[in-house]
């Protein structure tokens, strides 16, 4: 896309250069959008005119996120859903909780794991 070709040229990076020997901060950025770097957009338009214009690199993954939140065509969500997959946060481990809250220990337990127990195995 010419998109990711202006974020291309705003970083200096080819993109004839493999992925994984791509600098890190351009990936973050083509990824997610993250710093908000202004990139320099030009589109010519089918009818002859053409349009430039700056605005910031939303990210790949961020634009079909939100793509997908806001459309209302189920075709448009399977497609996107082929690119979609269910992982646990490595963090948190999908217990959807701050490394903080889950630092607090009850008999060696953090929150969840206690939360898993049964009764019978809490009265013990």
């Amino acid at each position: 896309s010419k998109m990711v070709q202006s974020l291309a040229e705003h970083f200096n990076v080819s993109l004839e250069t493999p992925f994984k020997d791509l600098p890190e901060d351009f990936v973050q950025e083509l990824l997610y959008g993250e710093n908000n770097v202004m990139v320099q957009f030009v589109f010519d338009s089918k009818f002859g005119g053409r349009r430039e214009y700056k605005a910031p690199f939303e990210g790949v993954i961020v634009n079909l996120e939100r793509r997908y939140r806001e459309t209302n065509s189920e075709y448009s969500r399977d497609k996107i859903e082929e690119y979609m997959a269910e992982t646990p946060c490595p963090k948190c481990k999908g217990n959807r909780l701050k490394k903080e809250v889950l630092s607090v220990l009850i008999g060696g337990k953090n929150i969840m794991e206690v939360t898993d127990l049964s009764v019978k195995e809490l009265l013990n």
